[in-house]
């Protein structure tokens, strides 16, 4: 069974919410790009000198970046003993983006930093991001994510934002394939792209996928679900997978490098992902 109103209920959480619009989507620009940018390539240039190379830049650098200890299948370089300090300088300028629309939110998933290369090594895999699909399918309980353009290139190498007109009564639910998602949905509508520069926000109910075209070069974005402080808690339909998402409450983010750091003690070279 395919209904519009699972969709009514869930925009019915950002009626009052400033950007918002037509859909639970937006891109505005972000104040602090060009500060997020310099800490990103710090922090690309230490994860680096931690196994005896150097970053020159992004397209240079990119067969060394993809070979890290401790970089996953989707391109997410995981914070390390060696780069904890930078990478809560990044996950603090990331809140202080979201300037005013901040008080909307309840609560933030870790921040992701995530390089894409332009190439896809397996499109077979089950959660392959070139796959049309909603965060909700792979077990993101919160109401959607934010993503930021840091750099590189977008324009080749970069992400397709789709409306559904109508879903299924379990559209929210953790798939095994994205592919299954393809029964989830009926009619689609591309509402936007991303772009360098920009915050972009999406509940869980917009698809997306990754874009590539012939001979696209690497891109840097990072990315971390919310959860909006909303009256109505039945308006969120999702299956909760607690054990691999964790939230934290966003005034929390306020206070990194004061009350509160991301510690970790395990090395890059003793990462088992």
């Amino acid at each position: 069974m395919f209904s519009k109103k699972l969709i009514n209920q869930r925009f019915l959480s950002y009626k009052n919410l400033p950007y918002i619009k037509k859909y639970p989507f937006f891109a505005i620009r972000n104040k602090f790009a060009d500060e997020i940018e310099a800490l990103v390539k710090i922090y690309l240039s230490q994860n680096l000198i931690s196994i005896g190379k150097k970053f020159v830049d992004l397209n240079s650098s990119i067969n060394e970046i993809l070979k890290l200890p401790n970089i996953t299948p989707g391109g997410i370089v995981v914070p390390k003993n060696e780069t904890q300090l930078i990478y809560n300088s990044i996950a603090s300028y990331c809140y202080k983006s979201l300037g005013n629309f901040s008080k909307y939110i309840d609560s933030l998933a870790t921040v992701v930093i995530r390089v894409k290369s332009g190439k896809i090594k397996n499109p077979n895999r089950p959660y392959e991001t070139s796959k049309l699909h909603s965060d909700a399918w792979v077990g993101m309980f919160g109401d959607g994510v934010i993503s930021f353009g840091i750099m590189g290139d977008f324009k080749n190498n970069g992400v397709e934002f789709f409306m559904p007109n109508s879903i299924s009564v379990d559209y929210f639910g953790k798939l095994s394939n994205y592919d299954e998602g393809i029964n989830k949905f009926r009619g689609l509508k591309q509402i936007g792209s991303f772009k360098k520069g920009f915050i972009h926000l999406f509940d869980n109910i917009i698809l997306h996928k990754t874009m590539r075209k012939k001979n696209s070069l690497p891109r840097v974005s990072i990315d971390f679900g919310y959860l909006l402080k909303i009256k109505n808690k039945r308006s969120r339909f999702f299956n909760a997978d607690i054990k691999r998402y964790k939230f934290y409450k966003a005034d929390i983010y306020k206070e990194i490098g004061k009350k509160f750091y991301y510690k970790t003690f395990e090395t890059i070279t003793q990462t088992r992902l």
